[in-house]
Formats: structure tokens, sequence, C-alpha cells
């Protein structure tokens, strides 16, 4: 019987919950023609972000951090990203215009895979 490790500090699983989440997405992505590889390097992006355990429920993220993880260079592009995948209903997005506080963000938990 295989163990998962929970983060105590924020109540998460981080083993088989994370990876079911992650293979319901990618699964999801394949079938979706609206999402290309700047969608699925931002979404990967956050969801590394998310899984690092800065909060269970919402991140508060900084544009320049998810830039470089996910390697985009415009910031045009980022923008264009996040509100596709807002409008496709992979995330919740609640934005910041304080300089010192970054934007809020919700993962929509993909429910079941698309077929196409």
């Amino acid at each position: 019987m295989r163990h998962y490790r929970t983060s105590k500090r924020f109540g998460i699983i981080t083993g088989m919950d994370s990876l079911d989440k992650l293979k319901t997405f990618l699964n999801r992505v394949a079938f979706d023609t609206n999402l290309g590889t700047s969608h699925v390097s931002v979404y990967l992006a956050l969801c590394y972000l998310w899984l690092s355990g800065q909060s269970e429920e919402c991140l508060f993220i900084s544009r320049r951090k998810v830039m470089a993880l996910a390697k985009i260079k415009s910031s045009s592009t980022y923008h264009r990203v996040i509100n596709d995948l807002k409008d496709l209903g992979y995330i919740q997005y609640y934005p910041s215009y304080h300089p010192l506080r970054g934007s809020t963000i919700r993962l929509i938990p993909p429910t079941t895979p698309c077929r196409g």
C-alpha cells in the first residue's frame, strides 16, 4: 500500500489527490482546441506555486514570478492567457492593482476530462 504525504501546514494532500487532478487537467487539455502551449505553461506554473504551499485555496501571485516559471517574456501574452484561462473556466482571477499585493487566483479543479 502506497502512502501519500499530507502537508500539515495547509491540510492538502500532495500525493495521489494532486496527481489525479493534474492527470485530469492534462486529459482535458488534450481535447480542448482553445488552449495552446502558453496556456498549458501558465497553468502548470500556477499548479507549481499552489503545490509549493503558498495557500490551500487561493494563490497570491506575482506576474513576474508566473511569467518566469512559464517561460513567457511578454506581459501581453501573460494577460491574454490568464484571461483565456478565466473565461474557459480553468481559474478564477481577481486582479490587484496594488503594486505590493499580488493578484488572487483560485484553481478550479477539473471534474472530468473533455472528450472531443
